[in-house]
């Protein structure tokens, strides 16, 4: 981490800030204040598709809730979702089986890792991008290049 007079510099904005910190749930490397992360994972999220809602966490003193907690639907098809969050905090509805890589176009192909620090044992939502994967290697896909709700707005929005 850079440091100035014994304050520590986002690597974004190049500003001292108490809150630069190594950001995300693994390693990614990047140290970020509190205002460049947030701008940088709501852009992400954007344009990766991860604009699902949290999966609240069980609460501890709810008697009434007997077994696991229903699945998360998504509200368009109502068709059950693997719900995770991706590396950057967001979440991300993804499809529930794998397909080859072949059948799922490049923006809708995720992959699964386990975190790090304090996310260590959490599965990580993690976007497939960087290295393009065989045609035959398993990806998840979003839900949302199945989803038949979505499918129907880009009928709607094609010219």
């Amino acid at each position: 981490m850079a440091a100035i007079n014994g304050r520590n510099l986002c690597q974004f904005c190049q500003r001292p800030d108490p809150t630069v910190c190594s950001r995300g749930c693994i390693d990614l490397m990047v140290e970020l204040c509190d205002g460049c992360w947030n701008r940088f994972t709501n852009d992400l999220a954007m344009l990766e598709g991860a604009t699902a809602p949290p999966c609240p966490a069980p609460d501890p003193d709810d008697v009434e809730a007997i077994g696991p907690p229903e699945p998360p639907t998504c509200p368009k098809c109502h068709h059950s979702v693997r719900r995770y969050p991706t590396n950057y905090n967001k979440w991300v509805d993804l499809a529930t089986c794998d397909l080859p890589a072949k059948d799922v176009p490049e923006p809708y192909r995720w992959r699964l890792t386990k975190g790090s620090g304090p996310h260590a044992g959490m599965w990580i939502a993690v976007r497939v991008h960087a290295i393009c994967p065989l045609p035959s290697d398993l990806v998840l896909p979003a839900h949302a290049f199945l989803c038949p709700g979505e499918e129907a707005e880009r009928q709607d929005l094609a010219p």
